[in-house]
């Protein structure tokens, strides 16, 4: 067998264990689909286990309620979300209302039952340096490079937004448009990122939830190693063919 032919086949080798993109829509509305909770911590004083169901790996949220952290299985990826209250760590708050899907938010008191107080206070806002931030956890057993697609952006009466929003991540500042609700985070390619602004144009208090979101992963699992012996065995074939 040549040089050549041993670089294709060794490829071809190593390529059977590459496991194509993975695509999932999370629904932050209540009842929560897309993901299962992984972790989450309580605030002090509070109890969020009533608006959960299920046990670990199937625990979903089932109504209103407040967390410190949480950290969700998104198809197989697990997504950290935290809140930024003005510099230190807030409340991620999923808002349910009757008249209309709400999503993900932000509250800054919760009371016994997780809930937040006053109600009006659940969601992202502008005015009060108030942020969210979402981010892919890439180490564990297998690597991957996942990345954001589409979000969906609502006010604070549950509407669709139409405007931009303002998002910090790896590569820089962007300000992405937002039509009919929906905002393209593909653009920006990134695993991690802040959104601190979401301006639903004339007269908004930029006020905001997230309602959807989808994403896009791609593991790559432990041929990664087979890729490393593959090249190392490629080296000795070219040392034993100028022999």
């Amino acid at each position: 067998m040549t040089l050549v032919t041993s670089r294709i086949a060794i490829g071809a080798s190593v390529a059977l264990f590459a496991v194509g993109a993975n695509a999932a829509t999370l629904d932050f509305t209540i009842p929560t689909g897309g993901f299962t909770v992984q972790q989450y911590q309580d605030v002090a004083g509070s109890d969020a286990s009533g608006s959960l169901t299920g046990d670990v790996p199937n625990r979903r949220i089932t109504g209103e309620a407040g967390f410190q952290n949480l950290l969700i299985d998104a198809d197989g990826e697990n997504l950290d979300i935290f809140i930024n209250n003005g510099g230190s760590a807030g409340k991620v708050y999923f808002d349910a209302d009757s008249g209309g899907p709400g999503g993900l938010g932000s509250c800054r008191n919760l009371d016994a039952n997780a809930q937040c107080v006053p109600n009006s206070d659940d969601n992202l806002t502008l005015l009060a340096d108030e942020a969210i931030r979402m981010d892919f956890s890439l180490d564990g057993p297998i690597f991957t490079a996942a990345t954001f697609g589409d979000f969906t952006f609502r006010d604070d009466n549950h509407q669709l937004i139409n405007g931009t929003v303002s998002v910090n991540h790896a590569s820089g500042y962007s300000v992405l448009d937002v039509v009919n609700g929906i905002a393209d985070f593909s653009v920006i390619g990134a695993s991690s990122f802040l959104v601190f602004n979401a301006d639903g144009g004339a007269g908004s208090t930029s006020n905001y939830y997230i309602s959807e979101a989808n994403i896009s992963a791609v593991p790559v699992p432990a041929a990664v190693w087979l890729f490393g012996s593959g090249l190392g065995l490629l080296g000795w074939m070219r040392r034993k063919a100028a022999a």
